[in-house]
């Protein structure tokens, strides 16, 4: 039993950790523009004949043309009386944005799903576009997850239904109107476990995993350099982290280098310190003042990986 249990470990991991570097190079050499998306779509079919080939093809050439329309974003889509006009009018905006991804190489993250599903369609894929809600700044920390703010897709491969983010893939946002291009392939083929530190959707069905509202709520900041990350910050788990009387904060580490670069960052302080992590029991210690730090963010290799609430 113990031997099927562990093959089956093996194999899961195995499908979230495959080695798409060839697609990746041959997408590459793609237009970064299309005026149809028959034209991407077969271009994807020509070269690729795996399902998972072709739902990273699909990935890697959105997220690494299409940037963050910060412009259009929040703003509503349109407005009905009928739902005869809503059909209408929805049919004729998903047409608008997927156009407008392709050839203008600008979305919305439901720009995004929508090209990602589309593409899908019609490479042969079975695909959905889900809503929710994204956990993306630390004023979200806390927040029940009741509004919706991000949309993503999930995909169908070889019968099981997979996660991917091409919103997120794609780069950040580090101010108005200032997206910053950087490809983050963490967000294809995430894991449920993973992808749920900080989605979820409106319909609970596509957690995928038997997670709970309130687990999410009680979870700390995650950034995209974490979800891609091979190591996993065990402690603190939970998003508020009450400061004991001696100001050290204990983070522990699994499956992570020791001698990787990591720091903390403090808004009362407001500057990066060093955590040195002990080899034998992958823990580091963060000092923090109690009067004047309401936020503890950990930074690895220059990148914030999560931050915490701080009482």
């Amino acid at each position: 039993m113990k031997k099927i249990t562990l093959l089956f470990l093996l194999l899961s991991a195995a499908v979230y950790s495959q080695d798409f570097s060839t697609v990746d190079a041959t997408v590459s050499s793609y237009p970064h523009s299309f005026t149809d998306v028959n034209q991407l779509a077969q271009l994807i079919k020509k070269d690729f004949t795996s399902e998972n080939d072709k739902a990273r093809a699909i990935f890697s050439w959105i997220a690494q043309n299409v940037q963050f329309d910060d412009v259009q974003s929040g703003k509503a889509a349109f407005t009905y009386k009928t739902e005869q006009e809503r059909v209408q009018k929805e049919k004729k905006y998903k047409a608008e944005i997927v156009t407008k991804a392709l050839k203008d190489n600008k979305a919305t993250s439901r720009g995004y799903t929508e090209l990602f599903e589309k593409l899908c369609n019609e490479v042969g894929l079975e695909c959905v576009s889900i809503v929710g809600f994204l956990k993306a700044s630390p004023q979200d920390i806390g927040k029940s997850p009741v509004t919706v703010n991000h949309s993503w897709n999930a995909v169908k491969i070889k019968g099981e239904w997979r996660f991917a983010d091409a919103t997120l893939g794609a780069g950040i946002m580090v101010g108005p109107g200032q997206f910053r291009a950087n490809f983050n392939d963490g967000y294809f083929f995430t894991a449920p476990n993973k992808f749920f530190l900080n989605h979820y959707p409106n319909d609970e069905k596509w957690l995928l995993t038997k997670k709970t509202k309130e687990e999410f709520i009680n979870l700390p900041l995650y950034y995209g350099e974490y979800i891609k990350a091979d190591y996993t910050i065990t402690e603190p788990s939970a998003a508020v982290v009450t400061i004991p009387s001696d100001g050290e904060i204990i983070i522990k580490f699994k499956d992570a280098n020791p001698y990787m670069a990591v720091y903390y960052f403090t808004d009362g302080a407001n500057k990066l310190e060093y955590l040195e992590i002990d080899a034998n029991t992958m823990t580091a210690k963060a000092k923090v003042n109690k009067e004047t730090d309401h936020y503890l963010n950990i930074v690895i290799d220059q990148q914030f990986v999560v931050t915490y609430i701080l009482k």
